[in-house]
């Protein structure tokens, strides 16, 4: 059953509020589609006054499922590539894509650096 749904485009101001109808609605599973960064800080801030036992942040993908954005052509999903059909229709998404290899660089840079003795 969904419990609620608001759109993601509202005032500062009016989190707390929107925060306590989704805690006084008690949901099993929040989904929050508000972009990068945003979506991160309204998680964090229903996760600090008790939260809901399982949030995840789905970005632009209700979009996508919804037919509001373009999908990329079959063969580019079959070859796992919608993320370069994305950046080639909106290069200023560039910077935030180039932040998850880096991550992933230093994750593995750090698993698999020399271990000092000590």
């Amino acid at each position: 059953m969904i419990a609620g749904s608001h759109h993601g485009y509202f005032a500062e101001a009016e989190g707390d509020g929107l925060i306590g109808r989704i805690r006084a609605a008690r949901p099993d599973v929040l989904f929050v589609a508000m972009g990068a960064h945003r979506q991160e800080t309204f998680v964090r801030a229903v996760e600090a006054g008790g939260g809901v036992p399982l949030m995840m942040t789905v970005g632009g993908s209700f979009d996508a499922y919804a037919g509001a954005v373009p999908r990329p052509p079959r063969w580019m999903l079959r070859l796992r590539l919608e993320w370069l059909y994305r950046l080639l229709k909106q290069p200023f998404r560039a910077p935030r894509m180039l932040a998850l290899p880096r991550f992933a660089c230093r994750v593995l840079a750090l698993r698999y650096a020399p271990r000092r003795a000590g």
